[in-house]
């Protein structure tokens, strides 16, 4: 057995095949990781977490939006939370409401919030002014109605609830409610809004009608909770128990690493990454990260980067960064840094101190101060980690 003080060198990789390496150890333990996709110890970008203490507002974070000067923007539970690099600032919508659903078009912050919509706009001595629209429905009851959605199509605005939508179009409000027709959530995918009602199916809104497109059956019965790009006539469907799933015009299941895993986290949001990584929140587990392919890259929840589990809004920024919406704070995932942090995938193995790394083949060895389990020392272990030669999987 080595002492604790002693490295293991292996910078003369050429002496040695991976057995080589090994023996090389003699009598020393060692792990050697699954090569399986999601279960692979993989290289993971860094996270960072903000806190109610850092943004001083409330603890839940719904939604996400970027302006084009680079300030981020968030529907948190106090109201719109801004964030422009170097410090916060909160600013209250009538009623001190949460604000539910954020979107930024030009030099105006749309917001939605209960029976409350309008936008923010900086004003000529650079403070943020609330514009109520909301307040100019005449006659129309609110009714309870939360704005969980607000998206863009042939220069209007949308606003969504759950039993009533209404659209701006920078002059009129106009108010939309259907017994019959109750949108889930509004999504705009290849310049057309699409919606599953809900209880029901799923449908194509043209801006004053919605076309029927499959039943929910097709689904398996389950909500349609994000679409993800796939191409110029075709697109993901992210269902909220039942994984993923591919609309051509018919429905094919999309098969990932992370199926049965997503079966049981309850998914609730989903973004694609300017270089094609689809993110993957989750109501119970956190994040996961897979690539066209459907390979598992990575996974963040509360045992490793993750402050919160509970993913409420996910949003890439422009600088191809990640921002997730959290129950209980804020997350900053550094997709586009060229730094990336070793992660085992049992969250219950510690690398420890890492004294030596060597590369050869596709794999990295480290050695490290940790011991296998039946030891009482804390001798070196060699690990080996597989490499992901391309991030997207192609």
């Amino acid at each position: 057995m080595l002492p604790r003080n002693t490295s293991i060198n292996l910078k003369n990789e050429t002496k040695y095949d991976k057995t080589d390496a090994f023996q090389a150890l003699g009598s020393v333990p060692f792990i050697v990781y699954s090569l399986h996709p999601a279960r692979a110890s993989s290289f993971m970008p860094a996270v960072t977490n903000y806190l109610a203490k850092d943004y001083e507002a409330g603890y839940q974070n719904w939604a996400c939006a970027q302006g084009s000067n680079g300030e981020m923007f968030f529907g948190n539970s106090q109201g719109l939370l801004v964030y422009d690099g170097y410090r916060w600032t909160l600013h209250k919508v009538p009623g001190n409401h949460i604000v539910r659903s954020v979107y930024v078009k030009e030099d105006r912050i749309y917001v939605g919030a209960f029976e409350e919509f309008g936008y923010f706009k900086y004003s000529e001595a650079g403070t943020l002014r609330y514009h109520s629209l909301s307040k100019f429905l005449k006659n129309f009851p609110m009714e309870n109605n939360e704005i969980w959605n607000i998206v863009e199509l042939d220069g209007r605005i949308y606003f969504q609830s759950f039993s009533a939508w209404f659209s701006y179009d920078g002059k009129m409000v106009r108010a939309f409610r259907n017994r019959q027709q109750q949108p889930l959530y509004f999504y705009n995918q290849n310049g057309h809004i699409y919606t599953q009602m809900i209880d029901e199916g799923f449908y194509e809104f043209d801006g004053k009608e919605f076309h029927h497109l499959f039943p929910r059956s097709k689904v398996n019965d389950d909500n349609v909770v994000a679409l993800l790009p796939d191409g110029n006539n075709s697109f993901l469907m992210v269902t909220e128990n039942n994984g993923l799933f591919r609309y051509t015009g018919d429905i094919t299941p999309w098969k990932t690493d992370i199926d049965a895993e997503l079966k049981k986290q309850r998914v609730n949001r989903a973004v694609m990454t300017n270089d094609s990584i689809f993110m993957i929140g989750t109501v119970l587990n956190g994040i996961y990260a897979i690539d066209r392919k459907g390979h598992c890259l990575w996974h963040f929840n509360l045992d490793n980067r993750l402050d919160n589990n509970t993913v409420l809004g996910l949003f890439c920024d422009k600088d191809n960064n990640v921002w997730a919406a959290l129950d209980d704070g804020i997350a900053y995932i550094h997709h586009n840094s060229p730094v990336m942090l070793l992660t085992p995938a049992n969250h219950e193995t510690k690398l420890g101190m890492v004294y030596d790394i060597a590369h050869r083949g596709d794999c990295f060895y480290l050695a490290t101060n940790q011991a296998c389990t039946n030891t009482t020392r804390l001798p070196e272990i060699c690990v080996c980690f597989p490499i992901a030669k391309d991030r997207t999987g192609m």
